[in-house]
């Protein structure tokens, strides 16, 4: 993406909006995190997951992009967090082809004993979800 800059507005608003997940999720500058955690899903191939930390503010950024045609819901689960406060979505998905759109805070369920927090939601159908979770 850095290569060959982000795609014509115009004439391809998927691609701009698959960067822009990346970029500039709410039209504000927010980016997803710059440093990597490991991630992954049961079923990569239709759920996949991606996570970092954005260094700026701490936050633990996660986009998850629902590959099939059908929703999925499914439970996010991150370790080694101290969450502070719910965690912020937002949605790229048919609903809304032309942008990505904030949606309701989700709760993060505090970690259970050895274990971590989780998040769990609905992943519309071919949709990109990003969830930024805040942390102490």
């Amino acid at each position: 993406a850095t290569l060959w800059g982000p795609p014509d507005p115009v004439k391809q608003i998927p691609g701009l909006m698959a960067y822009n997940i990346y970029r500039n999720y709410d039209g504000a500058g927010s980016q997803f995190g710059d440093t990597a955690l490991a991630s992954t899903s049961a079923n990569q191939g239709a759920l996949s997951v991606y996570g970092a930390v954005r260094s700026a503010d701490n936050a633990v950024t996660v986009v998850v992009i629902n590959k099939t045609y059908g929703d999925l819901t499914d439970t996010v689960s991150l370790a080694n967090l101290m969450p502070n406060g719910p965690a912020k979505a937002y949605l790229y998905s048919s609903a809304n082809i032309a942008g990505i759109v904030a949606q309701p805070n989700l709760t993060v369920t505090p970690p259970a004993a050895g274990g971590g927090i989780t998040i769990t939601t609905t992943f519309p159908a071919q949709s990109i979800t990003l969830l930024v979770v805040p942390q102490k």
